[in-house]
């Protein structure tokens, strides 16, 4: 994570200096589910759309079977809000998604999802961070001590916040090094070995209901179906076998889609009401 990207957002985790689109909150369903959409800066206020936008999804998602998603774009913003919002996704068992750019505070709610896809998996975004800060006309206005009482507390509930989601504490601490002047890019290698696709029990959970994923010889026989199947051949394999992997996975991905859309609908219900 040394590759600095120098930014004129020069503060974005809690006031941006710099004015910034304030952020769309927009209800879509596509393939993937229910989507509630967030592009732009987060600011106050921005926790009440999000929990109202939120009850028209779960009635989408009732009528669709779908699961719900959190799909964000932003350059980053009021980060106790944004923490806010992460805070009710993780309680609503929400899934979420980066779209494009995701900075500072935009980091906050992305790593809240149960199942949480960042810079990987084909998603062409830029994932960047740096610590939290006050804004400046507030903290030069404080004592040395102040500011140092201020600005510990700041750090620890914002680490709290973050380890709680899951994230590893190495990333936390790397994060809490980068000035707040400067972004650092996240890369899809490091996001899923610090941050990872999915949180523990969720992914562990899921799998005592749905079944292991496919792994060693069948996951690569699975691929070999596939790749045989785009390029319009027949499997090196008895059809026999091609259908019973195709069935195994297709018997999975129902099971999760399932499972995870009755929760967030139970979820959603319990905290929205």
């Amino acid at each position: 994570m040394n590759t600095y990207l120098k930014s004129v957002f020069a503060s974005l985790l809690i006031i941006c200096p710099v004015h910034l689109p304030a952020a769309d909150f927009e209800i879509r369903t596509a393939v993937i589910g229910t989507v509630i959409k967030i592009d732009g800066e987060i600011v106050k206020g921005d926790y009440q759309k999000f929990i109202e936008k939120s009850k028209n999804a779960l009635s989408v998602s009732q009528g669709n079977g779908k699961t719900v998603w959190v799909s964000i774009t932003s350059k980053g913003g009021d980060l106790l809000e944004a923490i806010r919002i992460g805070q009710a996704i993780r309680e609503m068992r929400i899934f979420t998604i980066m779209d494009s750019e995701c900075f500072s505070a935009c980091f906050f709610i992305l790593v809240s999802g149960v199942h949480r896809l960042g810079p990987s998996l084909g998603i062409n975004g830029i994932l960047a961070v740096h610590r939290p800060f006050f804004k400046p006309t507030y903290f030069a206005g404080l004592s040395s001590r102040l500011a140092e009482e201020k600005y510990n507390q700041l750090l620890q509930e914002s680490s709290h916040y973050l380890r709680e989601m899951g994230v590893s504490d190495r990333l936390i601490d790397f994060i809490k090094s980068v000035p707040s002047g400067e972004l650092v890019r996240v890369s899809s290698q490091e996001y899923d070995k610090e941050v990872g696709l999915q949180i523990p029990y969720w992914q562990e959970w899921i799998t005592s209901k749905c079944g292991p994923e496919l792994k060693g010889q069948e996951l690569e026989d699975y691929k070999k179906v596939l790749g045989a199947g785009i390029v319009g051949e027949e499997a090196p394999f008895s059809s026999g076998y091609a259908d019973f992997l195709k069935s195994k996975v297709k018997d999975q991905f129902d099971c999760k889609r399932k499972v995870g859309q009755e929760t967030q609908v139970e979820s959603m219900r319990r905290f929205l009401r």
